[in-house]
């Protein structure tokens, strides 16, 4: 097999290769243990065939589960089947390259930074990842805004009645679900023009949020307002990095949100100690440079995760039940 082939070249020049490296019926094809730190690996290889990696969704995956796996300190390489069947001691010398280029960086990182090395699967034949969770696969997808029509702009805010506008917080929910209140009442302000949300114009969303509840087009959780139809375990991860500093604020982020991007970097991790939780998620919310004061944020939902058993910790590595 391909596969195999790959690992025998890279172990004929000094290397050691282990094929099916990772957790949770998700595996890396192979691994290429650091030679500097036998304890670590220092590269992941992904050996893909043309076909498999034609599909748009296994494109989409392959996005997320790059991003993820980067953000807890992996690094990878890809070897394409056509490519190595052309010119397979061409793609062996591409393939030390980029070991050694990644040995290079791994000297560079922090202790704490390192990965640990999960137990190698059986070799029972080539597993690909499980199909993403609902909720999952827009981890790395734009944060949507909902766009309101613009007779919202025909007289102020609180002039228009409080039926016209539950409909237009249902239509924010619609888009935004979860999304917090306040967020809600910054959308209808904006579209009707307005320099700031001022007494008037947040009680008049207020009791507008309040209609809507009472009617059944929205439900209201805590602070956040919800799709009635959206269960809680659906909360879509959203990457908030192209909003507006004002709406930046992981505040305003659902703690069921936070949550979904808690699990979605475990499920596409393969080795990712408890510790090193909080950044990939804040990352893929769009929160590059979290705080001290957000990450107990995702400290705080790994904890009730794992009190609610939809996670467990084995040898100070998370896994997704």
């Amino acid at each position: 097999p391909f596969e195999e082939a790959v690992q025998r070249a890279l172990m004929a020049r000094g290397y050691v290769v282990r094929p099916q490296v990772g957790s949770q019926g998700f595996y890396l094809d192979l691994a290429v243990v650091d030679p500097d730190q036998p304890g670590r690996y220092v590269l992941g290889i992904e050996c893909d065939g043309a076909m498999y990696h034609s599909a748009r969704s296994a494109r989409d995956r392959d996005r997320l589960r790059q991003q993820v796996l980067e953000a807890v300190g992996w690094r990878l390489h890809r070897i394409w089947s056509t490519d190595w069947f052309r010119n397979p001691a061409a793609e062996a010398d591409r393939a030390v390259a980029a070991i050694e280029a990644a040995r290079r960086l791994a000297a560079l990182d922090q202790p704490e930074e390192l990965e640990v090395i999960a137990e190698a699967a059986p070799p029972t034949g080539l597993a690909r990842e499980e199909p993403a969770a609902p909720g999952t696969t827009s981890a790395a997808a734009p944060y949507q805004v909902a766009q309101l029509p613009p007779t919202i702009g025909q007289r102020e805010l609180h002039q228009h009645p409080v039926g016209r506008l539950a409909a237009w917080v249902t239509e924010v929910v619609a888009v935004e679900s979860p999304v917090h209140s306040e967020e809600v009442t910054r959308r209808l302000a904006m579209a009707a023009g307005a320099a700031q949300v001022g007494s008037r114009i947040r009680a008049s969303v207020a009791e507008a949020i309040q209609l809507a509840g009472k009617i059944g087009s929205i439900r209201g959780q805590g602070e956040f307002l919800w799709t009635p139809t959206m269960p809680a375990t659906a909360a879509p991860v959203r990457d908030r990095s192209a909003l507006p500093l004002v709406s930046r604020k992981l505040a305003f982020v659902a703690p069921e949100e936070i949550a979904a991007a808690v699990r979605a970097v475990v499920r596409s991790s393969f080795t990712l100690p408890r510790k090193a939780t909080p950044l990939p998620a804040a990352r893929l919310l769009g929160f590059v440079r979290p705080s001290e004061e957000q990450r107990q944020l995702f400290v705080a939902a790994v904890d009730k995760l794992l009190a609610e058993g939809a996670l467990t910790e084995k040898g100070g590595v998370l896994i997704i039940l």
